[in-house]
């Protein structure tokens, strides 16, 4: 009897130990990724995006632009709304930039008429703007207007720079003013075009008669251009006479040439100063530079002589520069 049992004890010992055997191989040949998942309880969605990083990073990026997005449509109606509450509130409004010549020029010529007539308008300097782009869009889709300055009257645009010139010299501008109310009366320097044209005829027909006349302004520039060899005249806010000037210093500073320069917008009569280089010159617009007694253009034309040789030339062949 006492051998059966002992028999008996030994086979369930030696079946428990195949079985432990069995499952100690069975554990050994998986792979450390299954041995992870038997002991790791499933994944919820709460915990997806922390095993796969990349659909994490994914996931944000879309959510960053979402919301890029999101920002920008508000900035560009914010700027919307700007453009058009400024154009209500005011009835005269030029989006201009602070380091733009022709935004400069345009803000002359309306300064002007602030002195003289009493014009009331608004500046915005849009590149002093943290939301630069986006008023810039605005005027864009709303106005058509991408460039600067534009000029706004009741809230409709007249233009840029080379409009506000070009209605300016040709008297528009004043009486454009005049009669929307913006300002009290015409600038003194500003005449309409009837008055004009029974001027011009009356000096028409004095030298038909043998009665030659010249303006007192007339005979200061043609003292100052038979005065100085090289004379200038320009205006001090023009683009296009800082151009010229700025090519003439050239000149001046490395091979010597000597020239004079009167700023007509600085004059007691700008308009006057214009005329009568027009009846010397046949030219009417600024800068209007003299060589030895002769127009030889504005500043497109200086420009072009001295690119193709020919300014430099003139000059040496006059014996103003060396």
């Amino acid at each position: 009897m006492g051998l059966k049992v002992t028999i008996y004890r030994y086979r369930r010992a030696l079946l428990l130990l195949f079985v432990l055997t069995a499952v100690f191989l069975l554990f050994k040949s998986r792979s450390p990724a299954d041995m992870q998942s038997m002991t790791t309880p499933p994944a919820t969605g709460k915990h997806t995006a922390h095993n796969h990083p990349a659909e994490h990073l994914r996931k944000e990026d879309q959510k960053q632009q979402k919301q890029e997005e999101i920002d920008t449509d508000l900035a560009k109606n914010a700027a919307m709304q700007f453009v058009r509450s400024s154009l209500r509130k005011d009835r005269m409004v030029v989006f201009s930039k602070s380091t733009c010549p022709f935004c400069n020029a345009t803000k002359a010529v309306l300064e002007k008429y602030r002195g003289e007539g009493g014009l009331r308008y608004t500046v915005i300097e849009v590149d002093l703007r943290k939301d630069m782009r986006y008023v810039k869009h605005a005027l864009d889709s709303a106005y058509s207007r991408s460039t600067f300055p534009s000029v706004f009257i009741d809230s409709q645009c007249i233009g840029g720079n080379d409009d506000v010139q070009r209605l300016e010299g040709q008297g528009i501008l004043a009486n454009m003013l005049a009669e929307k109310g913006l300002i009290s009366v015409l600038a003194p320097a500003t005449k309409q075009p009837e008055l004009d044209r029974k001027e011009q005829q009356n000096k028409k027909d004095d030298l038909a008669a043998g009665r030659p006349q010249q303006s007192s302004a007339e005979v200061k520039i043609r003292q100052l251009i038979k005065k100085n060899r090289v004379m200038v005249f320009s205006k001090t806010y023009c683009p296009y006479s800082s151009r010229a000037k700025k090519l003439l210093s050239k000149y001046r500073n490395e091979r010597g040439l000597d020239f004079s320069v009167l700023e007509a917008d600085r004059e007691s009569d700008p308009n006057a100063v214009k005329e009568a280089l027009g009846r010397i010159s046949a030219q009417f617009t600024f800068p209007n530079i003299f060589i030895d007694g002769q127009s030889i253009g504005g500043s497109d034309d200086l420009v072009q002589k001295h690119q193709n040789g020919e300014l430099a030339a003139l000059l040496r062949e006059r014996g103003l520069i060396v």
